[in-house]
């Protein structure tokens, strides 16, 4: 198993170490349970940088694309609306 440094904020760390006591595990397994669960949500897709805000701008419906211009440009459509996207510098899934 890899070792690694692990800085944490002190609020942080007060609150995870109460819940790791509460619950009668170590503050080590309690994090790496967390980091697990948070890994399969971004296997599954369900967890990354794209949020709530994710939602088709014409529809509003889930979104499934976000395209991309020049600059910090971000634009989320759904399949049906992905056609949006051609004029855009690029797009991927998410």
């Amino acid at each position: 198993m890899p070792r690694y440094q692990l800085i944490v904020r002190q609020e942080t760390f007060i609150r995870l170490a109460m819940e790791a006591s509460k619950r009668g595990k170590s503050f080590g397994k309690l994090v790496n349970e967390i980091l697990d669960s948070y890994a399969e949500r971004l296997e599954k897709g369900e967890a990354g940088d794209v949020g709530p805000q994710a939602v088709c701008i014409v529809c509003g419906a889930k979104a499934k694309f976000m395209g991309h211009g020049k600059g910090q440009q971000k634009l989320y459509v759904c399949p049906l609306h992905k056609d949006l996207l051609k004029n855009m510098e690029g797009y991927r899934e998410i």
